[in-house]
């Protein structure tokens, strides 16, 4: 599969998303929780992730994953509609 699928959905409260690497949070990779509120420890690493604002600010969105070869090779956050 090469195109892009819907994997999940990420609500957004303060406008802005976050991508981080789960080293740089208190939580378990395993850990079945919902990701509202990540610990992070006092002084994470500043490269630990991204923060970026949300299109329409505050809401649900879908996050999609692009495939190659079985492996997750992208993934996106659909802010606004389809762009094309």
């Amino acid at each position: 599969m090469n195109g892009w699928s819907v994997i999940g959905e990420v609500g957004v409260d303060s406008g802005r998303v976050v991508v981080v690497d789960l080293a740089y949070t208190n939580l378990v990779p395993d850990d079945d929780i919902e990701m509202t509120n990540i610990p992070f420890p006092e002084n994470p690493n500043v490269d630990a992730g991204v923060i970026v604002d949300s299109g329409y600010g505050d809401g649900v969105y879908p996050v999609e994953a692009r495939y190659v070869d079985g492996r997750v090779a992208e993934i996106r956050v659909r802010f606004i509609g389809d762009l094309r």
